[in-house]
């Protein structure tokens, strides 16, 4: 199981830029951790969608990462995907919209 939290990067134009700061997000992630004296091993997937490229409203937006992180844990943890890159025509499992920070 896990957890699915959302990063906002503004500024971010180019393919490379976002995957930079994808793989920096995946390496630390595996970095191995300590609590209450319990080794913990975490990993990660991504899922990458651009504004206004890939949709202008944020629903969309996140359904679309969405979208490209569950191609991303299909490939194994530590996966990038960017939306609208290969991405197969397949259903996607129904996610869980976050509710927005108050």
């Amino acid at each position: 199981g896990g957890d699915e939290f959302v990063v906002l990067l503004p500024g971010l134009e180019h393919d490379h830029d976002a995957l930079t700061v994808a793989g920096t997000l995946v390496e630390r992630a595996r970095e191995k951790i300590e609590v209450k004296g319990h080794a913990c091993n975490v990993g990660c997937s991504v899922g990458i969608s651009f504004y206004p490229n890939d949709a202008d409203e944020p629903a969309r937006l996140v359904e679309l990462a969405d979208q490209a992180m569950y191609l991303a844990k299909h490939d194994g943890s530590g996966s990038v995907r960017l939306f609208g890159r290969e991405l197969p025509d397949h259903p996607i499992p129904a996610r869980r919209y976050l509710k927005p920070v108050p």
